[in-house]
């Protein structure tokens, strides 16, 4: 006699119980991050926010198999299917921002897409109701810096950020240096050093 086997209709709750336990333990690997995604999305409330982080995480480093290029883009192509479920019933935080930005910086610079990270970080975080922390900054001074653009994080970036009241630490004036030296600006790196 054969068995009809059911599939198994998991509550949002135990998704994401198995998304957040899986990553912690560096056992989510892309085609079940991929999968639980699937999964997840029409059950999402509002807190499943976390879970789509870790998985866009995973996502955004890809596998020994897919360049990391590749899935910047699938991890950037999941956050406009979360953007899609609308902004009531799941919200980005900072961290899914910070992730995209990264993927913009770092994932795919071979495509100098620095200006979408710096769209999301000045344009798109703010109307969401989501704003801009350190971390975003210091990500966005990072990729601009590696893309040899210090005009233009000097200019809007460390502007912007004093605008509204997020003060450059460490990271960010170290970045600054780096960036402006790597540029052969050493007389501005003093100047912004001594200021």
């Amino acid at each position: 006699m054969s068995r009809v086997v059911k599939p198994v209709h998991r509550t949002c709750l135990q998704l994401e119980r198995i998304i957040v336990e899986q990553h912690r333990s560096g056992s989510l690997g892309l085609e079940d991050a991929l999968n639980l995604f699937d999964e997840l999305l029409p059950r999402a409330r509002s807190a499943s926010v976390h879970a789509f982080n870790r998985v866009l995480t995973v996502v955004a480093h890809g596998d020994s198999s897919s360049s990391q290029r590749h899935g910047a883009a699938l991890a950037v192509s999941l956050f406009n299917t979360m953007a899609q479920v609308g902004v009531n019933k799941l919200a980005a935080d900072a961290c899914t921002f910070g992730i995209l930005i990264r993927c913009f910086c770092n994932g795919l610079c071979d495509g100098k897409r620095t200006s979408d990270a710096m769209d999301i970080v000045l344009r798109r975080m703010p109307e969401l109701g989501c704003t801009p922390n350190l971390f975003s900054y210091n990500t966005l001074i990072k990729g601009l810096s590696y893309g040899k653009q210090m005009s233009d994080t000097l200019n809007i970036v460390l502007r912007r950020m004093l605008e509204l009241g997020c003060t450059p630490n460490v990271v960010s004036y170290n970045t600054f240096i780096k960036g402006l030296c790597d540029e052969r600006r050493s007389q501005e790196a003093l100047e912004l050093l001594f200021t």
